[in-house]
């Protein structure tokens, strides 16, 4: 057995494992269903992932997996890095969103880095890795029911970063609530804001 201690940096969905075993935290659907089913099938090959606030015997993991850059002011991830076990990052969030996972200085702290921007992949620290898609339930293309051209369901965000797109979302709405108000329906997402 292998024993794989686990935290991301959206910290509250970690505790007691429920970011593992939880498909539903996070502000949509399946929000963490990539990580339920990673648990589940590294459990079939023997890993047992368990995240980093229910180890009992710190000696007893074998390496850590951190899904985006973790906060390093939290007792538990200074206990992980200073057992000196390998270290594993997954970059999920882009630099608009979560600049500290694209600081190189921040990638020395990994053995190795699993991030789907293709400038990086090396194949000795740096490896690919897919965004993770989630088959969706069965959606009505009955047009004769459609009521509005558009829909929009999404966050009210927003980031100073050079390559943020949440200001053309804006801009988007904007646009349709000037020209085609009565074509356009807008649905905020609350939870996560």
């Amino acid at each position: 057995m292998i024993n794989v201690g686990f935290w991301s940096y959206y910290e509250d969905q970690c505790l007691n494992n429920q970011k593992l075993i939880n498909p539903n935290l996070g502000p949509t659907e399946n929000a963490t269903r990539k990580f339920c089913d990673l648990y589940k099938i590294a459990k079939n090959e023997g890993i047992n992932f368990m995240s980093l606030d229910v180890i009992k015997e710190w000696d007893q993991i074998d390496c850590f997996f951190f899904a985006d850059f973790p906060r390093l002011k939290n007792r538990l991830v200074q206990k992980a890095f200073a057992t000196k076990k390998p270290m594993f990052l997954l970059t999920d969030e882009c630099e608009a969103v979560y600049p500290d996972n694209w600081k190189l200085d921040n990638h020395k702290l990994f053995d190795k880095i699993f991030t789907w921007r293709d400038g990086f992949i090396n194949n000795k620290k740096y490896f690919k890795t897919n965004f993770y898609f989630i088959e969706t339930k069965e959606i009505n293309k009955d047009l004769s029911k459609k009521e509005k051209l558009c829909v929009l369901i999404a966050g009210n965000k927003v980031s100073s970063h050079p390559l943020e797109l949440y200001s053309k979302r804006k801009e988007a709405v904007r646009w349709f609530e000037r020209y085609h108000p009565e074509d356009f329906d807008l649905e905020k997402i609350l939870a996560g804001d």
